[in-house]
């Protein structure tokens, strides 16, 4: 499509949206929709979001932060990371919960949070 155009048309914005147009025609031409096992991904999975709320022991408050995490990360990695960025002492003092009409549920260092936010609904 873009090699039918004169190039200077395709400097600024309007060669980047059509690009991209092109872009994703070609990703979806290459995707085998006859499979049954092929299945596109969620939102959830393309959406590595993870939003924490935590007591910040400074302002005594509740502090919220999302977080880019991958769907395989652990409780494990994910509180060594947060160790490592939010300075916490010991990582045993903390644990990630899952809070499911008000109820709290701890999760077990091996469970993976990203895989269970994608898989709640």
């Amino acid at each position: 499509m873009q090699y039918l155009l004169d190039p200077p048309l395709l400097i600024g914005e309007p060669g980047y949206y059509l690009t991209t147009l092109a872009s994703s025609v070609m990703l979806l031409k290459s995707l085998n929709f006859d499979k049954p096992e092929h299945v596109l991904p969620t939102v959830g999975h393309l959406q590595s979001m993870l939003q924490l709320h935590f007591t910040d022991p400074d302002m005594e408050e509740i502090a919220y932060k999302t977080l880019p995490i991958c769907q395989n990360t652990t409780v494990l990695d994910l509180l060594n990371n947060l160790s490592t960025k939010f300075r916490l002492d010991d990582i045993n003092n903390y644990g990630i919960f899952k809070v499911e009409d008000g109820r709290e549920t701890l999760l077990d260092m091996n469970e993976c949070p990203q895989f269970i936010k994608n898989h709640w609904f």
